[in-house]
């Protein structure tokens, strides 16, 4: 019988030589849950299948990642979270995140409004992330948002860290009206990328916090979540459960088979068997559980 671990409540490509063909290699981050969105771990190779548009692939690497090495960009509208009264509690949940986060990753942070800011170049010192945020200014120079300006300079930094998972969390409202780049370009550099994209929305008080599509997109593409919370306390629900699922995620490999033209876009499919658990302690009899996998959409050959 499978064993799978329930916990309560991006992938990088890059080319090597093989004689004298050149093979990408894909490396995906994987969230695996149950349907009431618990993280199942200790699952096997064998339980888990890839697609590649429509080809099935050969997973060469199957792991689970809770102390990989990672990046974490904080990334948000600072005037926008004080006037949504949100600050205190996000200060609170920021100690709280970055003290689960553990000692494998690196941080930045970037601010904006109608220009983005890098206040904290990449550092592993979690004091400093705090300290900096604490001293950022509360007002706003500017109406305007640059939020799609400001998601690709996070993506840039991203990439300049040799760490194998790359995470972005931002904390705004979907007002993106000062940005010099299209929300078409960032959707094109966001899917050229290997980061994972986290967005917690916040809007004014007396606003309805609905689901915002455009940050629906730019994270499911990349295989993160986007959420609206409606209370104080959903918004620290959130930033627990961001900081439970990078504990619980898996590292996958793979070397695709098929069209390897350079840009070519490639669309992937993960699939996840069901496990088999008894119904009870002191049954032998089985039901199935259905689970579902959350990662990148796909991937750029050459990129």
């Amino acid at each position: 019988m499978m064993v799978a671990v329930l916990v309560p409540l991006g992938s990088s490509v890059w080319c090597h030589s093989q004689g004298t063909q050149l093979v990408p290699e894909v490396k995906l981050t994987v969230t695996i849950t149950d349907k009431s969105g618990r993280y199942i771990g200790g699952l096997r190779k064998e339980q888990v299948s890839l697609w590649d548009e429509k080809l099935q692939q050969d997973i060469t690497v199957f792991q689970e990642e809770s102390r990989v090495p990672g990046s974490i960009g904080f990334v948000f509208d600072m005037p926008r979270l004080k006037q949504t009264d949100l600050y205190d509690v996000f200060k609170a949940a920021l100690t709280s995140f970055l003290a689960a986060s553990g000692p494998t990753y690196e941080y930045f942070m970037i601010s904006f409004d109608s220009k983005p800011n890098l206040v904290t170049d990449l550092t592993n010192d979690r004091n400093q992330i705090f300290s900096d945020f604490v001293k950022l200014p509360l007002t706003a120079k500017s109406n305007k948002r640059a939020l799609s300006d400001a998601l690709h300079l996070a993506i840039e930094k991203s990439e300049t860290t040799n760490k194998p998972k790359h995470v972005i969390l931002l904390i705004a409202d979907d007002k993106d009206d000062g940005s010099n780049l299209k929300r078409a370009e960032l959707l094109t550099a966001i899917k050229k990328s290997d980061v994972l994209v986290y967005a917690i929305r916040v809007v004014l008080p007396g606003g309805t916090n609905m689901q915002s599509s455009f940050l629906n997109e730019l994270s499911s593409v990349t295989g993160g979540m986007a959420v609206s919370p409606r209370s104080t306390v959903e918004f620290r629900d959130a930033m627990k459960r961001l900081a439970l699922e990078l504990q619980h995620q898996y590292f996958v490999a793979f070397h695709p088979t098929g069209d390897g033209r350079l840009g070519a876009w490639h669309r992937l499919e993960f699939r996840v068997e069901p496990l088999l658990v008894k119904e009870k302690a002191s049954s032998k009899d089985l039901k199935k559980v259905a689970l579902f996998a959350r990662t990148r959409e796909g991937y750029y050959v050459g990129k």
